[in-house]
């Protein structure tokens, strides 16, 4: 058992004294212990030991128990020393452990000042909580002493028992403003107070509010800068403090819708000694001219400002400055254009005019004679301009832009001197051409020996006259446009000679044309060739001539062909034809036993188609796989498929009888027939087109045709216009194709010319697809819309 048992509080420096009993068997050893350290290694605690010995019996035995006391005991108690005690008694039975907890008390530490916080008429301290010494903090007590006193003033304040703070704000009131105090404090619990803090130095309080000034003075107003005297508040007390500074803002009035004053100095003043008839001159620069201007000043002590003091004042205006950017250019002989920027300077107030002045130069002088004075819209933002007409040409002129306000007249621009040019006609036309005559129109261009000329051209003016009535008016037609050097002129009669001239405009003068360019327009669309012949045919060609009327002055000069298998466009070409009265063309690589139909269409240099188709059928022979030979007495007639007009057939060639004479009527078979192939190609030399198994991409586009297919003797050459398909009977004004209003089935646009690295006269290589004739005509054919 311990003794006392209970929770010990103990003020620091008495005595403590404890007692541990421990009975025991077998014998136990006892100490104490200060937390975890024995009581034995605490130099200032001080234990001893007792031990005595009992006999028990408990009716078998009798036994000794030993009965031991531990004692500890302290002269002064330190606040360190408080803490748990344990007396421990341990044997080989087992361990016990008895407990007591000490306290010792003592005043609080010594409190700290943080900082002090002072205003006019008071202070916070902020003081550091200190070591209460295991006791409340009860009271706080705060001494101030002003920098002439020599007693300390005190002031308690109750400390906050809740505060888990470090520091605690302490208010003291009672001071002085723009006084100087030291400030120390000292705090106490149930046990005493604790020592002083150590004393602040001293510390001021803030001064009162200062005065206005009394009065602002102008002294001095130019276009840019005001001068003002400042003179001291009135009433200034010692309390207030020292006067600092003056703090000047200022703001032109209506600048800013919010009316803040965005601009501020500060005049530093810092004397003790304040007086209504002490001034402070100082000086606004940078101010803009013609304003008001609204300036407040405060008096400031360093701490606080004055109420503000406000005056107004205008800076003065000035007359303007130079009008900027001035950019001279002759626009004619006796046109000057003249323009100009804003003038940046108008003297702060508004310009009244701007005056424009020019005058010829002569020698070294101007002879100034004409003045011009601008108002209005020449006064507002943004660029200006002005013409000035009636001037002399070949002439200098200088000229001159004054800007003008109330203040007067400002600096002039005086930009380089300019001349005028000689009179200046529009430029002449250098060649007039005609293009594209057609039967109501002509497209005309021309050139001119000048295309920039320094007078724009105005427009043109296209004259035209019939040849047939030059004793008439001659009519005319403006073209406005002055960049395009083409017209087409329209509205023409067909099959008339005109003649035509232009004449160039521009604002001053005319230039006339002096050529007169003749022409005639066409009298219609190209006549029909006056025949088409087919020449012969074969298992796999055709051969073709036709003549023109070489005096038909608007003759054909383009060729159309166009070959139909069962109303399908098998090709679709066109080649330039020459002069001659007649051209041949043939056909190659064709389908034996199959029938065709050619269309060929006349057109003129204008790309005209004719108004009329040369059609021919024809069906070509059939494929002969070998000759018989038949001998009789004394001939043998061989047919080798002679073509379908006959003109093509070999003749009968006498034989020898006999062997010999079979095999000798074969070699003059042979050779009959390539004589006659040699005279057939001769024929083809100028036109051969030859159509093969492959299609290339100058092809025909295919068309939907009749399938109803009829056969027609192979002697049968049409040029009948009414078994051609309805849709091919009308020409379309574009060359190469069959009008497209008449009938959906338009063939496609062909290329000009023969595929590229082919003959001008030679076409190969097109598909098509035939049907093989019967061996036998058919009867009648039926009468319908079919191309065969």
């Amino acid at each position: 058992s311990i003794s006392p048992s209970s929770h010990q509080f103990i003020t620091e420096g008495r005595s403590l004294n404890l007692s541990c009993e421990s009975r025991a068997w077998p014998e136990a050893s006892v100490h104490w212990k200060h937390h975890s350290n024995n009581v034995s290694s605490l130099k200032h605690l001080s234990h001893h030991r007792a031990q005595s010995s009992e006999i028990h019996a408990n009716g078998f035995s009798t036994y000794t128990r030993t009965v031991q006391h531990a004692f500890l005991h302290t002269m002064a108690m330190l606040v360190s020393d408080s803490g748990r005690y344990t007396c421990v008694a341990k044997n080989d039975v087992k361990t016990v452990r008895k407990y007591v907890q000490v306290t010792v008390q003592a005043p609080p530490a010594a409190p700290t000042i943080a900082r002090v916080v002072t205003e006019q008429r008071h202070a916070v301290v902020v003081v550091m909580v200190p070591d209460s010494h295991n006791s409340a903090l009860l009271t706080y007590e705060v001494q101030w002493q002003g920098e002439q006193q020599l007693e300390w003033t005190s002031q308690f304040h109750s400390a906050n028992t809740m505060n888990v703070s470090t520091t605690e704000s302490i208010t003291i009131t009672g001071l002085m403003p723009w006084q100087q105090y030291s400030f120390r404090v000292r705090v106490n619990n149930s046990i005493g107070l604790s020592n002083f803090s150590q004393a602040t130095g001293l510390i001021i309080t803030k001064p009162l509010t200062p005065p206005e000034v009394s009065s602002i003075t102008i002294v001095e107003t130019n276009p840019t800068r005001l001068s003002f005297k400042i003179f001291d508040p009135n009433g200034w007390t010692p309390e207030m403090g020292v006067l600092t500074e003056y703090e000047v803002l200022w703001k032109a009035i209506g600048e800013s819708t919010a009316q803040t004053f965005t601009r501020k100095i500060s005049l530093n003043i810092s004397r003790d000694t304040v007086n209504s008839s002490l001034a402070t001159d100082f000086i606004l620069d940078g101010l803009s001219k013609a304003t008001l201007y609204s300036i407040v000043v405060q008096a400031s002590n360093g701490y606080s400002k004055g109420r503000l003091v406000e005056v107004q004042a205008n800076t003065t205006a000035t007359v303007p400055g130079p009008v900027s950017a001035v950019v001279l250019a002759v626009l004619a002989h006796d046109k000057i254009s003249l323009s100009w920027s804003d003038v940046m300077d108008t003297g702060g107030i508004p310009l009244t005019m701007i005056v424009v002045s020019y005058g010829r130069v002569s020698g070294m002088n101007t002879i100034w004679t004409n003045r011009s004075s601008l108002s209005g819209d020449y006064l507002t933002a943004g660029r200006k301009s002005l013409t000035l007409h009636s001037l002399l040409e070949s002439t200098t002129y200088n000229i001159r832009l004054t800007a003008v306000n109330a203040e007067g007249d400002g600096e002039p621009a005086l930009p380089p001197p300019i001349t005028t040019p000689s009179f200046q006609h529009p430029p002449a036309v250098t060649r007039l051409t005609v293009s594209d005559v057609l039967l109501t129109s002509a497209v005309l261009r021309w050139t001119l020996d000048d295309d920039q000329p320094l007078v724009p051209i105005s427009h043109f003016v296209l004259e035209y006259q019939r040849l047939d009535r030059q004793s008439g008016a001659w009519s005319e037609v403006r073209i406005n446009t002055t960049t395009s050097r083409r017209f087409t002129l329209s509205g023409l009669e067909k099959d008339v000679n005109y003649q035509t001239r232009l004449n160039v405009h521009n604002e001053y003068s005319i230039t006339p044309g002096n050529t007169n360019l003749l022409f005639k327009t066409l009298d219609g669309r190209p006549t029909r060739l006056t025949d088409l012949l087919l020449k012969g045919t074969d298992s796999n060609s055709a051969t073709f001539q036709w003549f023109r009327n070489l005096g038909d002055r608007y003759r054909p000069t383009i060729l159309k062909v166009a070959v139909y298998i069962n109303g399908i466009v098998n090709h679709d070409r066109r080649y330039p034809m020459s002069d001659a009265e007649s051209d041949t063309l043939v056909l190659e690589n064709l389908r034996a036993d199959t029938k065709y139909m050619v269309v060929i269409h006349t057109a003129n240099e204008h790309g005209q188609i004719g108004d009329q188709f040369s059609t021919k059928q024809f069906t070509t022979m059939p494929k002969v796989e070998s000759t018989t030979v038949t001998v009789t007495s004394a001939t043998t007639t061989v047919d080798n498929g002679a073509s379908e007009s006959g003109d093509d057939s070999f003749p009968l060639v006498p034989v020898v009888a006999g062997a010999a004479g079979g095999l000798l009527l074969i070699i003059l078979i042979v050779l009959a027939v390539m004589a006659t192939r040699r005279k057939n190609k001769t024929d083809m030399d100028s036109n051969v087109w030859k159509v093969g198994p492959t299609m290339t991409s100058y092809g025909g586009a295919e068309r939907p045709g009749n399938q109803d297919v009829h056969d027609r003797s192979r002697s049968s050459v049409d040029t009948d216009r009414s078994n051609i398909p309805t849709w091919m009977k009308s020409g379309n004004s574009q060359l190469g194709l069959p009008d497209s209003r008449n009938s959906p089935h338009t063939p496609a646009a062909e290329p000009d010319g023969p595929p590229e690295g082919a003959s001008p006269r030679t076409f190969h290589s097109f598909m098509h697809t035939g049907e093989r004739s019967q061996s036998t005509p058919t009867s009648q054919p039926r009468n319908h819309d079919t191309v065969v």
